[in-house]
């Protein structure tokens, strides 16, 4: 009956057309990079453009003709029917010109690969093959020289590194590390050259890719990236969290840059202009700190239950409560902080919590430890520990304590950005959640066992860190009181911001977090000794 082949009969027809003229447009675009057209001859440009128009077009009717599309894009060329095909498939051979291509035609090949990365099979090829390579090798480029919009690199990431099924070549092919790595990179050309041999770097605020926010396509891939709860775990916890220690050092060129020296000058009277030079660096400072939830949401995606499954015994009630913010969880009986699904009236779990937490863990990674979660905090630690050693005086690498050194506020320089102190604030609010008992006390949460001598240091410690957050608040406490009218609205509109409701759980709400930590382990009476 032909009425009975007449599917197969168009489809094999439609696989035939969309492959010549795939064949066709390869052709005419190598023509465009090998004998590019003369102003008044764009007869090869045209066909291009019509072309990719009708194919654009066409993929819009239906998921038939997308993925007939994407398939003869990706499919295996082994016959020599055309001497333009340099790469296995299609898709590869057009991808090696899609540099050399004009903005114009850059943007109709964008433009049409869009609705075919709703097929997984395109989606995974583009990404491993394509883009990912693409991005190691532009990404610098594209970020230093201000590239065009309608470049790979804009158009492209949302629709990739947000997809569920793309993790695994994620992990392949090392983006994390890519990412972290390319960030540290930019912001490490923007920083000023250490006044003293093995001296800290420190942005600068003026310059160009920072005062421009041209550093956005990396802090937002890398949060796009750790939206995976599972990409975000492996992120803090995998490789003994070596991939952690590389965020700290991101952390730490951020760490006290813009330190403000609000003191007038002698004899002048008030501030001549009001400038909004902070803006840049707090911009930077907050798209830094935003991508410190998907790390908590990743590590609480990997938690169990209950405490028992961690490698420990049942935990006693926590002796410190964490206090409510950006990061804190529903509390319910005997699971000290840790969200447990609500039973409806069958006895299972309804709505969205009807899974348990620990069933929600995929099988196949590891859970998260005891250990695990104390070599981040290590980690942190360690890194802030370093910036406090430069910041504060070698006193503090000493195995006997030394007072740290007096500082006014009104006459020094101090800085809002504290991005270390804030991470390490975060991670100690999840664990201190997880409860402490047995051979688990608060203070040696702070021992690392890279440090043996920091436990003997702990008043010392907690002294220095507490330091900087002490400054923040007794500068807010001058600007309430008016102290600080007469130097322009720099200084105000900064304490404004750290204390915005839109920002204060990543700023102020997490500092504030950290002196409560501190007054724990000094006591009350140094604790106020400190503050005064």
């Amino acid at each position: 009956d032909p009425c009975e082949q007449l599917p197969r009969f168009m489809e094999r027809s439609s696989r035939l057309i969309f492959r010549q003229l795939l064949h066709f447009l390869n052709y005419l675009l190598h023509k465009v990079q090998e004998d590019p057209p003369e102003d008044d001859d764009e007869d090869v440009v045209v066909k291009c453009t019509h072309i990719l128009a009708w194919l654009q077009a066409l993929s819009g009717r239906g998921d038939a003709f997308r993925c007939m599309l994407a398939e003869e894009w990706t499919a295996p060329f082994d016959r020599p029917a055309c001497g333009f095909v340099r790469g296995p498939t299609l898709l590869d051979t057009i991808m090696q010109l899609q540099p050399t291509l004009t903005d114009k035609l850059s943007e109709q090949l964008h433009s049409l690969f869009f609705p075919l990365l709703f097929v997984p099979l395109f989606r995974k090829r583009f990404l491993k093959r394509h883009f990912i390579p693409y991005y190691r090798e532009h990404v610098e480029d594209h970020i230093v020289n201000s590239a065009n919009d309608k470049e790979m690199l804009s158009d492209f990431p949302v629709q990739l590194f947000t997809v569920a099924n793309c993790t695994e070549i994620l992990k392949e092919e090392h983006m994390l590390q890519t990412l972290v790595d390319k960030t540290y990179s930019i912001l490490k050309k923007c920083c000023a050259e250490p006044t003293s041999p093995g001296g800290r770097y420190v942005i600068d605020p003026e310059e160009e890719i920072i005062t421009q926010r041209w550093y956005f396509r990396l802090t937002m891939d890398l949060q796009y990236v750790l939206a995976h709860s599972d990409m975000a775990f492996d992120f803090l916890c995998e490789d003994n969290g070596g991939r952690f220690r590389d965020w700290c050092q991101v952390l730490s060129l951020a760490q006290g840059m813009d330190d403000n020296y609000t003191r007038l000058p002698e004899g002048v009277e008030h501030a001549e202009y009001d400038t909004d030079a902070w803006i840049p660096m707090f911009m930077l400072d907050l798209e830094l700190m935003s991508i410190l939830p998907l790390f908590i949401d990743g590590v609480r995606s990997y938690l169990p239950v209950g405490y028992g499954a961690l490698t420990g015994p049942t935990p006693a009630t926590p002796r410190f409560s964490a206090p409510a913010g950006p990061f804190a969880t529903p509390k319910t009986p005997g699971h000290a902080g840790l969200m447990t699904p609500k039973a409806n009236a069958a006895g299972t779990g309804s709505s969205m919590l009807a899974t348990p937490a620990a069933s929600r863990v995929p099988s196949t990674a590891g859970r998260l430890s005891l250990a695990s979660f104390q070599r981040v905090l290590d980690t942190n630690l360690t890194a802030l520990h370093a910036w406090l050693v430069d910041n504060l005086g070698p006193g503090l690498a000493a195995a006997n304590p030394v007072a740290v050194s007096s500082f006014c506020v009104s006459k020094e320089r101090f800085t809002f950005h504290l991005p270390l102190h804030r991470c390490l604030a975060a991670l100690l609010q999840e664990r201190i959640k997880l409860g402490l008992a047995g051979d688990v006390t608060f203070e040696s949460l702070f021992s690392a066992a890279a440090d043996p001598t920091r436990a003997a240091r702990m008043p010392l410690l907690a002294g220095a860190l507490m330091e900087h957050p002490l400054r923040i608040h007794a500068l807010l406490a001058q600007i309430r009181v008016g102290m600080w009218n007469r130097n322009g609205r720099e200084v105000w509109a900064q304490a404004q911001s750290y204390e915005s409701v839109h920002f204060r759980d990543l700023f102020r709400d997490l500092d504030v977090f950290v002196m409560q930590c501190c007054c724990v382990l000094l006591g009350p009476l140094l604790f106020l000794r400190a503050s005064l």
